[in-house]
């Protein structure tokens, strides 16, 4: 064979190797690298099940040990069955125990308030009283108590607290004797239905009055801080303050846009309004032209309050920040999030 042609084929064989060996040595060297990671893993696995085996018979060992003291502690004869089913029974004893507990305290309170009648009975009638006019007075303290008990099922109050028993007492003390001076007979029936309408009457306006206050407490929370002066404008009902215009704020610069209340054309006519509205202007200006409406408010010790929106991207927060400041320097703000400009 010529010298060429041995070059030839050692160059063919060249062109398949790879790193100095061929395709069947590389895949041979691969499926020894994964017969190593499967034996390792294979190991391991079992050192693993192995330590589950010893920590298992470990705590069959320990049950062993707990049930010869349990026997030890009933009694051989005695199996552990039995043993439990006692300690069901004990623990329904226990309950019973505390059921007849309540029932106890039930009946003391009921005796407290058989006393405090006694006395109530005792301070009330003289001390040279019938046995005739006791029982009476019984009978009319029990006809007035189940008059009670009607009228407060029938309000709803099937179980009325001690502060509702309190609050509707007094109240039909109250109306009773407002009818022994106007010189009237009520049924008490119909004193203690007064006496719970009287009630509801106050905690609906009571719970009206609340809900004004979180109304009122919701409304400055959303407007923030330094709302030290009272608004310009407000509504005579709620208290809350109106807004005069809507701000947007964008990042070079504010959109004013002119609420224009109705019902408060004829003063908004008055003011000295010089502001842009409907475009775009940049912050100086919008400075500029909110002057005068700011030096009448301040002659009045008021502020009108805006309503403030965010134009800016979602990168340009340190703008929106310093636009919201110059915005406060004329107006008091609620910055709006949940509508768009």
């Amino acid at each position: 064979m010529s010298l060429g042609a041995i070059e030839r084929e050692n160059r063919q064989y060249r062109r398949g190797l790879v790193l100095g060996f061929t395709l069947a040595e590389i895949i041979t060297l691969i499926i020894f690298c994964l017969l190593l990671a499967l034996a390792s893993r294979i190991i391991k696995e079992q050192r693993r099940i192995a330590d589950l085996a010893a920590l298992t018979r470990e705590q069959q060992v320990q049950i062993d040990l707990m049930k010869e003291k349990i026997q030890a502690l009933v009694g051989k004869d005695k199996p552990i069955d039995d043993l439990f089913r006692e300690l069901v029974l004990l623990r329904q004893k226990s309950q019973q125990v505390d059921l007849l507990r309540q029932q106890v305290a039930e009946l003391r309170e009921k005796a407290d308030q058989l006393r405090m009648l006694e006395k109530a009975l005792a301070e009330e009638l003289p001390p040279d009283a019938s046995p005739q006019e006791k029982i009476d007075q019984i009978i009319q303290d029990a006809a007035l108590a189940a008059a009670l008990r009607d009228a407060l099922r029938a309000a709803g109050y099937d179980k009325p607290t001690p502060q509702q028993l309190r609050e509707v007492t007094e109240a039909l003390r109250q109306i009773i004797a407002d009818n022994l001076k106007a010189g009237g007979n009520i049924p008490p029936a119909e004193a203690i239905r007064r006496a719970m309408m009287g009630r509801d009457t106050l905690a609906k306006e009571n719970a009206t009055l609340k809900a004004q206050v979180n109304n009122l407490e919701e409304a400055l929370r959303r407007v923030g801080p330094g709302t030290e002066l009272p608004p310009c404008w407000r509504d005579e009902k709620t208290g809350r303050p109106e807004y005069i215009f809507d701000v947007a704020l964008t990042s070079t610069g504010m959109i004013v846009r002119d609420r224009a209340l109705p019902h408060r054309a004829k003063e908004q006519a008055e003011l000295p309004i010089r502001l842009t509205f409907g475009q775009e202007i940049a912050t100086d200006r919008f400075l500029a032209e909110a002057l005068p409406l700011y030096n009448w408010s301040v002659e009045r010790k008021c502020r009108f309050f805006v309503r403030a929106f965010d134009l800016t991207g979602p990168g340009e927060k340190k703008e929106y920040k310093a636009n919201m400041r110059r915005l406060e320097m004329r107006f008091y703000k609620l910055e709006v999030l949940n509508e768009s400009f």
